[in-house]
């Protein structure tokens, strides 16, 4: 498992050109359509990063390689390697795996905690709200976040999947989902981003 970072308020008019001539014509006709600047160029950035990082495994060059997707749209190239992409507030994670895998990625930032009847167990939101840290209480919202959107994006069920359909335990330890199998990594980033990974085990 590998993961990539690609901060796109950083790239060059250059990069970006670069990154254009690798990515799918599809992908330039959707983007281009695009109202956002920042969702142009991060939706870019993403797919670039992962066929640079899938060239490195496949040995093929990353405009070559042919990426499908599920009916319910989650994108794949073999059943021997996987990949996953998010992208939030113009920063890029993208995880490449052996196994099936998903990745989720949030900056840190003030939150309607009224989202946690929507996607919380109870067991989870005593998790989050028995910090009296507001700063804590906030990374234990996002990493629960995450950890679903992770999730999710592995089983390629997306957000129609049900973001209660796994529960998720946080302690010093590790993480435990009630989904036995998949394993999961959580950490923060630069003090402002929290990146969450889901693979499957078996």
């Amino acid at each position: 498992m590998r993961i990539y970072i690609c901060d796109t308020f950083s790239l060059t008019n250059k990069d970006y050109l670069e990154y254009e001539k690798i990515v799918s014509d599809e992908t330039l006709r959707r983007t281009n359509k695009f109202p956002d600047e920042s969702n142009r160029k991060s939706t870019v950035a993403g797919e670039a990063v992962a066929r640079l990082a899938l060239s490195e495994e496949l040995g093929i060059p990353p405009e070559k390689i042919e990426i499908f997707r599920t009916e319910k749209g989650k994108p794949y190239v073999n059943e021997n390697i996987y990949f996953s992409i998010s992208h939030s507030m113009g920063t890029v994670a993208v995880i490449i795996s052996r196994f099936e895998a998903g990745i989720d990625i949030e900056k840190i930032r003030p939150v309607n905690y009224g989202a946690t009847r929507i996607f919380c167990t109870e067991n989870e939101k005593e998790y989050i709200f028995s910090s009296k840290n507001e700063d804590e209480k906030l990374i234990r919202f996002y990493t629960v976040w995450t950890l679903k959107e992770a999730y999710l994006k592995c089983t390629g069920e997306g957000i129609s999947g049900g973001l209660k359909s796994a529960e998720f335990t946080v302690t010093e330890n590790g993480i435990i989902c009630s989904d036995k199998k998949y394993s999961f990594t959580s950490e923060i980033r630069c003090n402002k981003f929290i990146i969450s990974t889901c693979v499957k085990s078996f």
